[in-house]
């Protein structure tokens, strides 16, 4: 059986929507990903995929909520 590496970019690309706590903990999985994950780009993009993620479950939580007043 042959076994393929996953791309580092494609990795980081995972993790940056992982919520922050996890996301951090990623960093002691080797030297590359400690360096990505530290690199203010990826931490730019991980703020604003947080942002997109609470904007989401808040919507979907006002949504919820509107079903279950009918």
């Amino acid at each position: 059986m042959h076994h393929q590496k996953v791309p580092n970019d494609l990795v980081v690309k995972i993790i940056s929507h992982l919520p922050l706590k996890f996301a951090v903990q990623c960093k002691v999985v080797s030297k590359n990903l400690n360096i990505s994950i530290s690199d203010p780009k990826f931490c730019k993009t991980l703020s604003q995929n947080q942002k997109i993620s609470t904007l989401i479950n808040s919507s979907q939580s006002q949504l919820s909520e509107n079903l279950h007043k009918q």
